[in-house]
């Protein structure tokens, strides 16, 4: 058993991608838990090669995939949740997969792409993470998984290259300029192992014996993209940054140490990956009445948010709210739960004091929703009307695009969107 952590400061050398890839490098066969603070993914990983991933986000569940994707709409996704409601002899949660095959919603082949490209999100996801912790397990347990496998090199590639905040990738590897970029190969096989762009070709083409600064600074492809794929390949071994001569070299500068404390959830995280490793240790006693069941739990909170959100489509902001307060009750480190909860108190405020109040607690819950997971359509479609609020219509403008963006089906995002435009013009 082994843990690391990812560490904002330094992901260049502690970015979960080089776990990934050591796992590869190994072929080993075990689960990866990776903890994000208050929500958790746990890959399965076989012979080295990731084939499927358990929990994860809200945003990452099956149902909600099937819905983005269009296969099936919210009506057919609330009738799936109540019939996985309904009690069993072992109080046992069917599988929405299952339920919806049943319900002839889905065919056995939709179904197994859906997970395939659940497992791929969810993977992309925890590389698109810059702090978490993460434990290691040997276990032949992954073996039984249904096998979902996952391209390594493309993932990652495709993680970097999407994630909100891409531009970091490029500031991380400008200390590094001065180093000499050394491919791994030809560049032609490299980029069909990455699954690059042409474009992103060309650049490899380029990067060869140049100096990272000239590769950064050479404009085949935005800054941002670029960055990402240098750090890409690094991380997968596709290329090394070598010293430049001892002629060539800086003089050395000093610069002073400062630690910093950062209360981050990373530590939380560690915390509670340490208990779960001494639960892991101990011989559970019988006579004490089982626990609730997890799935039951969860199945229970998303369908009074599902409820919460028919509701407030409607235009019932206060039956919303207490469908949302439900929720929250039951699942209360959903980030998205509580930023819905908020969103229907602010909306149900007439007075003004008590507003100011809801308005901050609003955009309080609307930053541990982006934190959470920083391609929630909602979150940036509230953000966008706080902005409005604050008479940022260019920040405004923004959030709304990124909100249409991400779900294409946000009518609201849409048309404030098309106001500001037209205001704009």
């Amino acid at each position: 058993m082994s843990t690391g952590r990812v560490v904002p400061d330094r992901l260049l050398t502690t970015h979960l991608a080089r776990t990934l890839f050591s796992a590869q490098r190994d072929a080993k066969t075990g689960v990866l838990t990776v903890d994000e603070g208050p929500v958790q993914t746990k890959l399965h990983i076989v012979d080295g090669k990731v084939i499927f991933a358990e929990a994860g986000t809200l945003a990452e569940t099956l149902g909600r995939l099937l819905v983005r994707q269009g296969t099936i709409d919210r009506d057919e996704y609330a009738l799936v949740l109540e019939h996985m409601a309904r009690p069993s002899d072992r109080d046992e949660v069917m599988r929405f997969g299952e339920v919806a095959i049943q319900l002839g919603m889905l065919t056995a082949a939709e179904l197994g792409e859906a997970l395939a490209l659940q497992v791929r999100l969810k993977v992309q996801h925890c590389l698109q993470l810059d702090e978490a912790v993460w434990m290691w397990v040997d276990d032949e347990a992954p073996r039984r998984s249904a096998p979902f496998p996952v391209a390594l090199e493309p993932a990652v590639r495709t993680a970097l290259r999407e994630d909100p905040q891409s531009y970091r990738w490029v500031g991380l590897l400008v200390a590094k300029r001065r180093m000499i970029v050394r491919l791994a190969g030809e560049p032609d096989a490299l980029g069909r192992r990455f699954g690059v762009s042409p474009e992103e070709l060309r650049l490899l083409k380029h990067a060869h014996d140049r100096p990272l600064a000239n590769v950064l600074q050479s404009g085949i492809l935005p800054p941002e993209e670029t960055g990402a794929l240098m750090a890409a390949m690094l991380f997968g071994d596709g290329l090394t940054l070598v010293e430049p001569a001892p002629s060539e070299r800086p003089p050395a500068r000093t610069s002073p140490s400062a630690s910093r404390t950062r209360p981050n959830r990373a530590q939380e995280a560690a915390e509670r990956l340490r208990e779960e490793m001494q639960r892991r240790g101990r011989v559970v006693s019988g006579g004490r009445p089982p626990a609730p069941s997890p799935q039951r739990t969860r199945l229970e909170a998303e369908r009074a948010f599902e409820a919460g959100r028919k509701l407030l489509r409607h235009g019932n902001a206060e039956g919303a709210r207490a469908k949302f307060e439900d929720a929250v009750q039951l699942l209360p480190e959903a980030a998205e739960y509580v930023l819905h909860l908020r969103w229907c108190a602010y909306l149900a405020e007439n007075d003004p004091m008590r507003r100011m109040v809801h308005e901050q607690q609003l955009r309080d819950a609307v930053l541990e929703a982006l934190t959470q997971d920083r391609k929630m359509a909602f979150a940036h479609y509230v953000q966008g009307r706080l902005f409005l609020l604050d008479e940022d219509e260019v920040a405004a403008r923004k959030a709304f695009g990124i909100a249409v963006h991400l779900d294409r089906g946000d009518l609201e995002a849409a048309r404030y969107l098309r106001l500001l435009e037209q205001r704009r013009s």
